[in-house]
């Protein structure tokens, strides 16, 4: 199962798919996991930086990691951004530096919370 994920509200959305590339792959359960994916360029359009983020879930309780792991980069910037994720059947939710997104990624997913 894959994630997409997008960083939104940046003027710079390139840099900021890139340190949030950076901190995934620190994380053990996506070290290998995480792609870079251009979006599809329309006709007459120029082709664009990548600015999507795939991450290959091996499991359940990697979207518990995912969905903790975006929240904490999130709180880390200084700007006011978010990120779409989407899942493999094009269902997405948003997830910013407050609520509890990880309940909402494990509906999106349709797996379970895990312990802490």
């Amino acid at each position: 199962m894959h994630a997409k994920l997008r960083v939104l509200g940046s003027d710079e959305p390139f840099e900021e798919v890139q340190s949030l590339r950076a901190w995934l792959t620190k994380e053990r359960e996506f070290r290998g996991r995480v792609d870079l994916d251009a979006v599809s360029v329309r006709p007459g359009e120029m082709g664009a930086l990548a600015d999507v983020l795939t991450v290959a879930l091996a499991s359940g309780g990697a979207v518990t990691v995912l969905a903790n792991s975006v929240s904490v980069w999130l709180q880390q910037r200084h700007s006011a951004l978010s990120v779409e994720v989407t899942s493999p059947d094009g269902a997405h939710t948003t997830i910013t530096a407050e609520g509890r997104v990880a309940d909402e990624m494990a509906k999106l997913f349709g797996t379970q919370q895990q312990p802490n």
